[in-house]
């Protein structure tokens, strides 16, 4: 309608135009604004001929005598004949008007089956979005009535088979508003759900990061034993699946920590028995030269002593173990001096 509409008001300007046209040299170009009117509408009319895509024999025919009419009025134009430029000009304009309220029926005659062609794609769209809600439902054991939205669904077929395209679209409409209500129901049962899972879960890793604390105390970590300290009582008292999973991931972080604390230690101790065993090997060779020295005796006895305090030390308390490492060497240098002195 808009399009016809529009027609008709440049169909009036020109005519407006038409009257105006005084019999003397302005005339000339008066006459070519009519032409280029034609133009104009020439090219509108082709543009919606070209959008239909299949144009009737009828049609077609208005066209080309259009097309005829407008060469007459530009010959006219050029020769200056007002008068016969102004029935050509006439003939053209109401032969296009004829085109386009022709393109007009054609295209109010495809709404409908447009609008038929749309509603069974929504059809099968909603049924198959109904069954996966369905699905989801029996999944939580949600216990969902969807024998209304069912009943709308069989109205909306029954209306496209009577050809109710106009009603039929508030029945869709209404199959839209429940699907969302559902989808929205079910969206919160499976947060309720999930946070029910996860607050269980948090519970059962509360255990974990027990472990973990204590094995952080025992490497004297006390800034990550007050971190996870701190991420148990929030996971404790959760609310949201959010804190749960936001406390796990600091706690995977504070275990990579303490993980590479323990490696740095193991390492430590290794170098420690590995220096441990080295003093015991040269006190042993020490010990099968003394002869009758007693002060080299009692040294190497006070050496092994130690030794045998460093291995305990190792498992207990590793911290003491250099010190004790130290004290060895001191007593196996003099051990050593002692024995090359009598010899």
């Amino acid at each position: 309608m808009k399009k016809l509409f529009f027609f008709f008001l440049l169909f009036l300007i020109a005519s407006m135009t038409i009257v105006t046209i005084p019999h003397n040299v302005s005339a000339e170009s008066q006459l070519d604004i009519l032409v280029r009117i034609t133009e104009h509408t020439k090219q509108y009319i082709k543009n919606d001929m070209n959008k239909m895509g299949n144009i009737s024999n009828e049609i077609q025919q208005l066209y080309d005598k259009g097309l005829k009419e407008i060469d007459l009025l530009t010959d006219a134009a050029e020769n200056e004949d007002a008068v016969s430029a102004k029935q050509h000009f006439h003939a053209a304009m109401t032969t296009f008007k004829k085109i386009r309220i022709a393109i007009s029926g054609l295209e109010s005659e495809t709404v409908p089956l447009q609008t038929s062609t749309i509603q069974i794609q929504t059809i099968k769209k909603y049924e198959w979005n109904i069954k996966k809600l369905k699905d989801v439902s029996l999944k939580l054991n949600a216990d969902i009535n969807f024998d209304s939205i069912d009943g709308l669904m069989n109205l909306a077929k029954k209306n496209l088979t009577e050809g109710n395209i106009g009603q039929n679209q508030q029945t869709l409409d209404k199959i839209a508003d429940k699907g969302r209500n559902i989808q929205k129901l079910l969206y919160d049962l499976s947060q309720e759900g999930k946070f029910d899972r996860a607050k269980q879960f948090a519970i059962e890793y509360t255990k974990n990061v027990n472990k973990l604390i204590e094995s952080a105390k025992k490497m004297d970590l006390s800034d990550t034993v007050g971190k996870l300290e701190n991420s148990k009582t929030i996971i404790i008292h959760a609310n949201t699946t959010n804190q749960i999973v936001n406390q796990h991931k600091i706690i995977i972080i504070l275990k990579y920590k303490i993980e590479q604390a323990n490696y740095l230690q193991q390492a430590k101790l290794l170098q420690l028995k590995s220096v441990i065993s080295s003093l015991e090997n040269q006190a042993k060779i020490l010990a099968d030269q003394v002869t009758e020295d007693n002060a080299a005796k009692y040294f190497l006895k006070n050496i092994f002593y130690l030794i045998d305090e460093a291995k305990k030390d190792l498992k207990n308390s590793p911290e003491s173990v250099p010190g004790k490492i130290t004290e060895i060497k001191n007593l196996l240098i003099k051990t050593e001096r002692l024995i090359n002195n009598s010899s």
